[in-house]
């Protein structure tokens, strides 16, 4: 079986290392047999961040309200090669 997992990221900025992962989702194509492919359920989850600044909170309409004390990316990113 193939699994093609499409990953998204919303961050804080543009610039690494300042920019930060607010939120992650993901969506698995699992391909059959007959050269098909399934969409799988997607799944996503926002991330702790130590700052929003307002030029990308208008990009992707996440406030820190809604990521306050939450765990950070690194701590959350072993998710992404879960099956």
């Amino acid at each position: 079986m193939v699994v093609l997992r499409v990953i998204d990221f919303e961050t804080t900025g543009m610039e690494p290392p300042a920019a930060e992962v607010v939120e992650v989702g993901y969506c698995d194509l699992i391909a059959t047999e007959g050269g098909n492919w399934t969409v799988g359920a997607p799944v996503s989850w926002l991330c702790g961040v130590g700052a929003i600044p307002p030029e990308t909170r208008a990009v992707h309409h996440i406030g820190m309200a809604e990521v306050a004390g939450l765990p950070t990316f690194a701590e959350t990113r072993a998710q992404l090669f879960a099956s």
